[in-house]
């Protein structure tokens, strides 16, 4: 694919499937690693322990990627970045359940 190609399927997704292309085209991470990555962006870098190597990569935060996460509302910002696909990858459940809203 070209650049011009991913850019293209980056701004023609919505939701958590445009912050994974994006994480993964301004990372280089793998899918499962993009999935899974929390709110791990520090001083300006995406930090970040890997699943298979189990080493820390660290990444600068392009502009690009930020305006990408920036679109996610401040309330909604805990915990991980696709929540959805985070959880489809295997990581666990880690929002917290208020009590009160059991059945």
């Amino acid at each position: 694919m070209e650049v011009a190609d991913l850019r293209k399927v980056c701004s023609t997704a919505t939701g958590e499937m445009r912050r994974l292309y994006a994480i993964a085209l301004f990372t280089g991470m793998r899918l499962g690693d993009c999935a899974t990555l929390k709110e791990d962006i520090r001083q300006g870098r995406v930090c970040k322990l890997t699943a298979k190597t189990h080493k820390e990569v660290s990444f600068p935060v392009h502009p690009e990627l930020t305006a990408v996460l920036n679109e996610v509302p401040e309330q909604d910002r805990t915990g991980y970045i696709c929540p959805a696909l985070a959880i489809a990858a295997g990581a666990p459940f880690s929002k917290p359940v208020d009590p009160a809203a059991r059945p």
